[in-house]
């Protein structure tokens, strides 16, 4: 074999192989990406592109979750520290939250609340005997 045969062959195994590979890669002009010049560069760009919109998307989501919260309280660290700094007030709250009188749900009341519920309303005395103030009137 001469050797213009032998670099024929190995010039048309070269191109082959360059073929393939651009085959196998694909045109760069269909990449969805704005930048086509190289798959280097386009991966780039779309990772560049997925961190700017993760990073939206947390920032969104933050907001959401804090709805506009004063900066001394955006963050669950400080809302903690707040909670355990004002623990007395807040069992405070909820020991008075638990005495309340319900208007939307049955209580069983001592004569002593009920009487303070009826006063609180202007019911008065809700033991009074009618029955004897009546008799009492009518004679």
């Amino acid at each position: 074999m001469s050797l213009e045969n032998k670099l024929t062959g190995f010039a048309q195994a070269v191109g082959t192989d360059i073929k393939n590979l651009n085959t196998n890669q694909g045109s760069l002009s269909a990449l969805n990406t704005t930048i086509k010049t190289s798959i280097v560069n386009a991966i780039n760009e779309v990772i560049t592109n997925t961190t700017t919109n993760i990073n939206n998307a947390k920032a969104e989501v933050k907001a959401d979750i804090l709805g506009g919260a004063d900066a001394a309280y955006d963050t669950l660290q400080e809302v903690k520290a707040f909670l355990q700094s004002n623990d007395s007030a807040i069992s405070g709250l909820l020991s008075s939250i638990g005495t309340r009188i319900r208007y939307d749900a049955s209580q069983t009341l001592n004569t002593t609340q009920q009487a303070t519920a009826c006063a609180n309303i202007g019911v008065g005395n809700p033991e009074v005997d009618l029955l004897s103030i009546y008799n009492t009137a009518k004679a």
